[in-house]
């Protein structure tokens, strides 16, 4: 539904509405204008009503057969419910309107379709006006929404120096260069809308985010900071500015940042602990590591089991690299226990990513025979373990570095959630490899076996040759990716 032109959004009633609905109730003929249908379907759409509001077009049809802005609107309805064959019927009584609304319709169902980017382009073309700046916004959102983000870049930034006061522009541009994976001109977009709205801690912890990723940490913290300055109760600011500090070697400050994100609710306890061992782990500290594991499982060994899931498996990884096969077989046998009584392996929590039976029985045949080199399965749970530190890749509740915070949403809402089955497109696998890359770096401390312990700068090489060689979890890899940029 096109949504710039409803002028009742976020109504909770609508006195056109509860005319409307009494007229239907008493079986009355009744006369209503095109708008007067529109504003309707719209009240119904934004109470997520998709039948009412395709109802009330539909009356609005009977009565004005042909109408082209129904049309348009019905065509809208059908795309957020994903019927193309529906658009498709609409849109051939369309023929002959070339109408900008019209056109996008076109458009984007040829991307859905075809993938014929050019030919969608010259759509846009044709019908945009050049002056409008909600049509460029609509064009850049579209090609956004296919993974197009560089032909939505050069639709916007002609723009720029007219815009840079625009939050709908910057926020979608923002979002351009995180699809690009640019973080650096992320962050100056960032900037910019901090400048025009100084006290949003969405932007402030995505800023943080963007210069994390870039491996300013410094920067980092700063913008954490400031994010937890205008808001508390957000968990990353937490999560990632402690680990910002402890990329500086300010231990006592990430400790300090963990106990205020657990004094204030945001975390627990065993999220610290977990978190801390992780770092340490990829860092390649294991003695460090195991002793927050240790301190952490005195936490949680009579709380969540999933906790202890999570925690036992990291603990075997770190016993086997500390050559203690004994201690590592208990606590993987105790973490195999535990998995197999658990009823159901989902969870909220958007620090646990639990091990499976066949990861956890993986690492219990390498604690019998004694062997500290990792298996596929393993570099394959590590990669998730990655993902944790992060903030790209990690997501709590849908929430992503390419999602934003509610209050600034009215631009998403032209946005709909399509499956693209046909599409391999650039970003996915742009994504990852930066993202890989980053992961490779943190992850090489499991490449490491005896005969080449010494041959450190080898172990990205190590990797990429078992990915080469193991074409099933590329593919894994490949998925997780797409969902992530599809999903959000």
């Amino acid at each position: 539904m096109n949504l710039f032109n409803s002028s009742s959004k976020d109504y909770e009633y609508n006195p056109l509405v509860a005319k409307y609905e009494e007229l239907r109730q008493q079986q009355k003929s009744f006369y209503l204008d095109p708008y007067e249908f529109i504003e309707i379907a719209n009240f119904y759409l934004n109470q997520l009503n998709y039948k009412e509001a395709k109802e009330a077009l539909l009356n609005g049809l009977k009565i004005h057969r042909l109408e082209t802005n129904l049309l348009i609107e019905l065509a809208h309805l059908y795309l957020e419910l994903e019927k193309t064959d529906k658009v498709k019927q609409v849109l051939q009584q369309l023929e002959g309107v070339h109408l900008f609304e019209v056109e996008s319709i076109r458009a984007e169902i040829i991307l859905m379709e075809n993938e014929d980017i050019e030919q969608a382009e010259q759509l846009f073309l044709l019908s945009v006006d050049p002056v409008d700046l909600d049509q460029r916004l609509t064009v850049a959102q579209l090609f956004l929404i296919y993974q197009y983000p560089d032909k939505a870049l050069a639709w916007l930034l002609p723009l720029y120096n007219d815009s840079n006061h625009n939050i709908e522009f910057l926020d979608l541009l923002v979002r351009c260069y995180l699809m690009n994976l640019d973080f650096a001109n992320a962050a100056k977009i960032y900037d910019n809308l901090l400048n025009l709205v100084p006290y949003e801690s969405d932007y402030w912890n995505k800023l943080g985010h963007c210069y994390y990723l870039e491996e300013d940490y410094e920067a980092a913290e700063e913008a954490y900071s400031f994010t937890l300055l205008c808001d508390k109760k957000i968990n990353e600011p937490y999560i990632f500015g402690a680990l910002s500090l402890l990329y500086q070697k300010k231990e006592k400050e990430a400790n300090q940042l963990f106990n205020n994100g657990i004094k204030e609710n945001i975390l627990l306890p065993e999220d610290k602990y977990y978190y801390l061992a992780l770092f340490y782990y990829l860092q390649e500290d294991i003695e460090r590591a195991y002793k927050m594991l240790i301190k952490g499982i005195e936490i949680i060994k009579e709380k969540n089991a999933y906790n202890a899931l999570c925690y036992y498996f990291l603990m075997t990884l770190c016993l086997i690299r500390l050559e203690n096969y004994d201690e590592a077989y208990k606590y993987c046998s105790k973490g195999l226990q535990i998995h197999r009584q658990l009823p159901n392996k989902n969870t909220d929590e958007p620090w646990l990513i639990i091990p499976t039976i066949e990861q956890l029985e993986d690492l219990q045949k390498n604690c019998k025979e004694r062997n500290c080199s990792p298996t596929e399965i393993q570099i394959q749970y590590t990669h998730q373990l990655s993902t944790l530190l992060n903030p790209f890749l990690w997501r709590e509740k849908g929430y992503s570095l390419l999602t934003r915070a509610q209050s600034f949403n009215e631009l998403d809402e032209t946005t709909r959630s399509i499956s693209i089955s046909k599409k391999a497109s650039e970003i996915q696998n742009q994504v990852e490899k930066v993202s890989l890359e980053r992961l490779l770096h943190n992850e090489r401390i499991l490449a490491e076996s005896k005969e080449n312990i010494e041959k450190e700068d080898n172990n990205a090489n190590f990797f990429k040759n078992i990915l080469e060689n193991n074409p099933n979890l590329a593919s894994i890899w490949r998925k997780e990716m797409k969902n992530i940029i599809q999903n959000n």
